[in-house]
């Protein structure tokens, strides 16, 4: 907090007890972001690629060194292919279905949650008490309540 305190008017997790600077992030230009080390995919990628394409070479090595001529026609290849497609077609199908009714059930819970946080924070400013002599504690009490429940509701 450097040096700052928190009065009464104030939310504990207000603008102003906030770091005084953000992450900045430098985003390029043009598709070099794609050759990032940090935050990439590459290098765990490349821990599996490079061992399999090196495989593939020396297998293609050793079948030319060795004379091996392919009895694979071109009908074969075709048929193999196809099934691949359509495999990786319904799996990618199947997934994206999966990911939409997930994506939509967490959005059914957080609209519930918000819905009994709204409901949590309107009891507990309707059922402050109404003496006068307790005004200012009450109206303290309150603005606490809304900005900790603006604060939670924002974070959902």
């Amino acid at each position: 907090s450097k040096g700052r305190t928190w009065n009464s008017n104030q939310a504990p997790f207000s603008p102003a007890l906030a770091p005084e600077a953000m992450i900045q992030y430098n985003h390029g230009w043009g598709v070099f972001f794609v050759f990032r080390i940090s935050g990439s995919v590459f290098p765990k990628a490349i821990v599996w690629a490079l061992p399999a394409g090196a495989l593939a070479a020396v297998m293609n090595i050793m079948k030319h060194s060795w004379g091996y001529e392919s009895t694979t026609n071109g009908g074969t290849v075709m048929v193999s292919f196809a099934s691949f497609i359509s495999t990786l077609g319904f799996m990618v199908v199947f997934r994206s279905n999966q990911a939409w009714g997930r994506y939509w059930e967490g959005a059914g819970m957080v609209q519930k949650f918000r819905g009994a946080w709204f409901n949590a924070a309107s009891s507990l400013i309707a059922f402050c008490s109404k003496k006068p002599e307790d005004k200012e504690k009450v109206r303290t009490f309150q603005c606490a309540v809304i900005r900790l429940m603006s604060f939670l509701y924002g974070t959902a």
